[in-house]
């Protein structure tokens, strides 16, 4: 088995909590985005490549685990979607000792919480999902949360969509993508009832790192945004790190053995 010698992932949050999560002396360079991940592994035969899932389907993903692929697709929308677990977010909750508080009490009550958390997402996923196929072989640009705005509501979602959709030189019919968007939607909030289909479909950065991040900072005052994610990567190393990502690092020759979890 080839051993390589870099891992490039997408940004500098994805570094961090790699580094994090494997100390294998800065094996992880980020790229800038996955367009230029993927760029990267081309070129260098040194390097292997990790990269969001997104909107890819399951057979893209399989795809990119066949011996002769050097970058391999999460099977999650994001690397963020491998700590939105109830188990890590209740021993968080314990370690920060708001566990007494409501929707915090358990690993079933955050589970309802994500769930819900993750309901509200659900158009916006529809409408980048809408975006991506007009934006093929291109720098991808989704639609994000308007938190300076009430809601994520439905009209909300599709009057951005709208405005964004009016500016691309390729659009297509807006009635007809605003139709598919409306499906999507019902389809997606459908899948999202359960954690597979929340981390299947929605972007645990925005999940993750603004929402229950939010919701925590509630709670728990003064809570920095990396320290929150140190605080669950290192639960997630105590617990043993997330098996698929141990797979495909294992699977590109690196190793992981002698790293303490």
């Amino acid at each position: 088995m080839t051993a390589y010698s870099k891992v490039f992932v997408e940004g500098k949050d994805d570094q961090a909590v790699l580094d994090q999560l494997f100390p294998i002396g800065g094996m992880f360079e980020r790229a800038g985005n996955k367009r230029k991940a993927l760029e990267k592994v081309e070129k260098d035969p040194t390097a292997v490549g990790l990269v969001d899932r997104d909107f890819d389907s399951d057979e893209v993903v399989k795809g990119s685990r066949v011996a002769e692929c050097r970058c391999a697709i999460l099977s999650r929308y994001s690397l963020e979607n491998y700590f939105i677990e109830p188990k890590y977010l209740y021993k968080l909750a314990v370690f920060r000792d708001f566990d007494h508080l409501p929707n915090w009490k358990s690993e079933e009550e955050i589970e309802c919480l994500i769930l819900s958390k993750a309901k509200e997402l659900c158009y916006l996923a529809a409408a980048n999902e809408q975006l991506l196929i007009f934006q093929k072989n291109k720098a991808f640009h989704e639609l994000t949360p308007f938190f300076d705005k009430p809601q994520l509501e439905a009209e909300a979602v599709k009057n951005e969509l709208s405005k964004r959709m009016e500016q691309l030189p390729t659009r297509g019919d807006l009635d007809e993508v605003l139709k598919s968007w409306e499906q999507r939607s019902s389809e997606i909030i459908k899948e999202c009832q359960t954690l597979q289909g929340v981390n299947r479909w929605i972007n645990g950065k925005i999940l993750l790192r603004k929402v229950i991040y939010q919701e925590i900072c509630n709670i728990v005052h003064r809570y920095k945004e990396d320290h929150f994610m140190s605080d669950l990567v290192n639960i997630a190393k105590e617990e043993g790190p997330p098996s698929e990502l141990v797979e495909i690092l294992s699977g590109f020759g690196v190793d992981i053995r002698t790293i303490t979890f």
